[in-house]
């Protein structure tokens, strides 16, 4: 399982290019840190993997299925489109949380029929995996914000999407806050056919952690300086004070 763009191209509302000829492989087992010169490319590059936006140029792939008018549906059931500004219910349970669907607008029925055990089980499974364990009950009024991402996260996993999507970490989150979470989805990515996808206003905190930088400006891919990477002394500094 991979994500690919070839030759992709969405343009800018009033002209111009969010995203223009580009060309870039995820491979499954991935974590992935998107950075731009503007919001609008780094959300457009999410957008597009997502199927919110098809290209007017080229073509994405997700899984080896192209995605097109005809396919987004099914394509969207395994990614995770996770937004931290996306609100709670907070007089509802974490586990209550977990188990909606993530659509914006969820089925009636969702909201008001008792949760089977099948689900339940995935819910409390999904949120051991974030570091949730125990929390099933807690109410929602009781997280803190990286703790919301953590329940949008499993969200995705209890609803078996296999590629994680996570808009605008840095900018939803303390800057302390980040790179635990860039942890965790290193971890949730590192798994056959499981690719997670993260924008950054500031990508250099993804260093030592993103298995794969893509960096757009002017609506183009374009490669970081080399005399702008930190050594490997310093990566290595940067993971000693991680795992602490």
């Amino acid at each position: 399982m991979m994500i690919e763009l070839i030759g992709v191209g969405v343009p800018r509302s009033g002209g111009g290019w969010l995203l223009r000829e580009l060309s870039t492989t995820f491979e499954g087992g991935t974590l992935v840190a998107v950075g731009a010169s503007t919001t609008a490319e780094r959300l457009a590059v999410l957008d597009v993997v997502a199927g919110r936006r098809i290209p007017v140029e080229g073509r994405a792939w997700i899984d080896r299925q192209p995605l097109m008018p005809e396919t987004v549906r099914k394509l969207r059931r395994a990614i995770g489109d996770v937004d931290p500004a996306v609100a709670l219910r907070e007089h509802r349970s974490i586990g209550w949380n977990v188990m909606i669907p993530g659509s914006p607008r969820p089925p009636l029925g969702a909201l008001l029929r008792l949760p089977r055990p099948g689900p339940r089980r995935a819910a409390a499974a999904a949120l051991a995996a974030v570091g949730l364990a125990g929390r099933f009950a807690d109410s929602a009024t009781l997280l803190g914000g990286a703790d919301r991402v953590r329940v949008l996260l499993a969200r995705a996993l209890a609803h078996g999407q296999r590629h994680l999507l996570v808009r605008e970490l840095d900018g939803a989150v303390p800057t302390h806050d980040v790179r635990p979470l860039l942890a965790l989805l290193a971890s949730l990515s590192h798994r056959p056919g499981h690719v997670a996808i993260v924008t950054l206003a500031d990508p250099s905190l993804a260093i030592a952690l993103a298995d794969q930088t893509l960096v757009v400006a002017n609506g183009r891919q374009v490669r970081p300086r080399e005399d702008q990477l930190p050594s490997s002394a310093e990566l290595d500094r940067q993971l000693r004070v991680l795992r602490t």
